[in-house]
């Protein structure tokens, strides 16, 4: 590096020293007109530098022990409600996939219980693998089956458009591009018009 160089970087030095008030203005005006652009930066680099930040994080603690456990009761002192709920919720969330685990055939009752009868089985029997699939992922509780079985009644309606009306020319379902009015035959036009002409 340059005397100039030296130079230079001293004086910005002494510069943001002596403008500390300032400089730190500049920097709250910036974060605050750049939130998302630096918290997508922010992500990033922590996608890109987790096992850094993990040696990181575990070096700092290991040196920093009485600072890591007085910052941690902090956070936990002023995020305690909040903390027991997350906590409570995510312990639910463990028993709720263990008992699938455990007793299939009493979770698999219990969903078919809040699935209404009145419908066609096939409808019924995917509804209850999606609810069964959500429980062990630990998206719904086994104990809220009931509550949620009308969201994914729903959610069965729009993906199959259920009793909606279809227009003769949308495409079948696992067919290739055949349509409903592929499958009224020519055939079954001619005898219709057949009989129209004999009772006539």
């Amino acid at each position: 590096m340059s005397s100039d160089d030296v130079s230079r970087t001293e004086y910005k030095r002494e510069w943001r020293e002596a403008n500390r008030e300032r400089v730190l203005e500049t920097k709250r005006r910036y974060r605050e007109a750049n939130k998302e652009r630096i918290r997508e930066a922010q992500k990033e680099w922590r996608a890109k530098n987790k096992e850094h930040r993990s040696a990181y994080n575990k070096a700092y603690t290991e040196a920093n022990r009485d600072k890591a456990r007085a910052r941690e009761l902090r956070y936990y002192t002023r995020n305690k409600v909040r903390l027991l709920a997350k906590w409570k919720a995510e312990y639910k969330r463990r028993i709720s996939k263990k008992s699938i685990r455990v007793n299939p055939d009493a979770a698999y009752k219990l969903v078919m219980q809040a699935v209404p009868r009145a419908l066609p089985k096939h409808m019924r029997d995917d509804i209850v693998a999606n609810m069964l699939l959500a429980v062990l992922e630990g998206n719904i509780l086994i104990d809220n089956v009931a509550k949620e079985a009308k969201k994914f009644l729903t959610a069965y309606n729009r993906e199959y458009d259920t009793f909606k009306t279809k227009s003769l020319d949308a495409p079948i379902a696992g067919t290739d591009g055949m349509t409903m009015l592929d499958t009224l035959t020519y055939e079954h036009y001619e005898d219709d018009n057949e009989d129209e002409y004999e009772i006539a």
